[in-house]
């Protein structure tokens, strides 16, 4: 979380501004930014924490795009912090811009991977021929398995058929 400036601008309520200015002037100070920076990044730590445990046990998507969403916000976080830390340490300005050109990269490198996660769980494909072996061996396995004649009725070099009441029937 920012801290907004000092007072709101006219006509504005806005709820950052009071959440900080409850801390009881926090914000005022640089090191009560970064306190404020440090506390949200430890929430939004647990709240990631939380949303892989639930991603590991049910494999959804959408709560793994959401955790991506906060891992990001801690990572944007804690570099903001770092970058402020070492800017002005070792007064290099430039060192802002660069820390936010390397999360936004890494940011749109997951994102990329979630979509093509997604679209892959999404499309229909066909199973690789060692899966449909495996299936037919399991299938073949079973005591009650018998191998079936295919009609194909009309074409030639098959045998013809006529459908009874449930079935096919081989002629």
């Amino acid at each position: 979380m920012a801290c907004p400036a000092s007072r709101p601008r006219r006509g504005a309520s806005s709820s950052r501004w009071r959440i900080a200015a409850s801390v009881g002037g926090a914000c005022r100070e640089p090191a009560g930014r970064v306190a404020v920076m440090i506390f949200s990044i430890a929430v939004t730590v647990g709240l990631v924490l939380y949303q892989r445990h639930v991603v590991r046990r049910t494999g959804s998507i959408a709560v793994s795009a959401d955790e991506l969403h906060y891992r990001s916000d801690v990572v944007l976080n804690g570099g903001v912090i770092l970058a402020l830390v070492l800017g002005s340490a070792l007064e290099l300005p430039l060192l802002d811009p660069l820390f936010g050109a390397a999360i936004g990269a890494w940011i749109v490198y997951s994102a990329v991977r979630l979509v093509r996660l997604s679209l892959f769980q999404l499309m229909d494909h066909e199973l690789d021929d060692d899966e449909r072996e495996k299936i037919r061996a399991i299938a073949q396995s079973h005591p009650t398995w018998r191998p079936r004649t295919i009609c194909a009725p009309g074409l030639p070099g098959r045998p013809r058929c006529s459908r009874s009441t449930s079935r096919w029937t081989v002629r």
